[in-house]
């Protein structure tokens, strides 16, 4: 295993208040663990962002926002249109769902035009291109990557963390392999622990979306990590 301090792996961590359910307690929750560990960013529901961006004040944390969540399936503009309103309020990072229907069915110029428009329109934010890999079989994950790079994202991403089936290792590999270092690589949807991180981090992941629950647990670990023992 690699072996990474605790302040390396939280600056790798996205915390991640996405759930329809999340209640306003869990985004001052998510920030507050943020501060104590030096994690990277936060991210929530489009609604709530700009809440997001008054409890960061004064801080380092990046402010992160969502398009297209959680589907991928709504209309170029109004992926625009949030990304739109998020510059408003001032974010730093951008993660995007691609239109999955339109990988799935082939129709990869109508999905790479999309991410293209919203890749020029985010200007220096940069973007991540969210594949939701558990959907998809390998040949998809390829080409959702291809359009990544071509479109010119900085990451591309494994899930929204909406589905039930988690990201695996499996996952992470074969994205490294498409990307070949032309873009990062973002896994959330899956890392439950320390391991699981370290090993997808070996594979190629350099960015992970994770709860304040299982990143406590990752960061407040005593071990020094990548230990022969981990």
């Amino acid at each position: 295993m690699p072996r990474l301090s605790k302040m390396q792996i939280a600056q790798m961590i996205d915390l991640s208040c996405v759930q329809a359910n999340h209640k306003e307690s869990e985004f001052e929750t998510m920030v507050e663990v943020a501060k104590t560990y030096g994690v990277y960013a936060v991210f929530a529901l489009p609604a709530h962002t700009a809440r997001l961006k008054e409890l960061i004040q004064g801080t380092n944390i990046k402010l992160g926002a969502v398009a297209g969540f959680p589907s991928g399936s709504s209309t170029t503009a109004s992926k625009l249109e949030e990304l739109v309103q998020h510059r408003k309020i001032g974010i730093d990072e951008l993660d995007m769902v691609i239109n999955i229907t339109w990988l799935r069915s082939g129709k990869d110029d109508k999905a790479l035009a999309e991410v293209k428009a919203i890749r020029e329109a985010a200007g220096n934010i940069p973007v991540k291109l969210i594949l939701e890999v558990t959907c998809l079989n390998d040949d998809e994950i390829r080409r959702g990557c291809e359009i990544g790079v071509e479109a010119g994202v900085e990451y591309v991403k494994t899930g929204t963390g909406w589905m039930r089936s988690p990201t695996t290792l499996r996952h992470v590999t074969i994205m490294a392999a498409a990307v070949k270092g032309r873009c990062g690589i973002k896994a959330a949807g899956g890392v439950k622990d320390r391991e699981t991180l370290l090993a997808m981090y070996q594979a190629g992941a350099t960015r992970f979306g994770i709860g304040s629950k299982t990143a406590v647990a990752i960061l407040s670990d005593s071990r020094p990590a990548g230990h022969h023992n981990d």
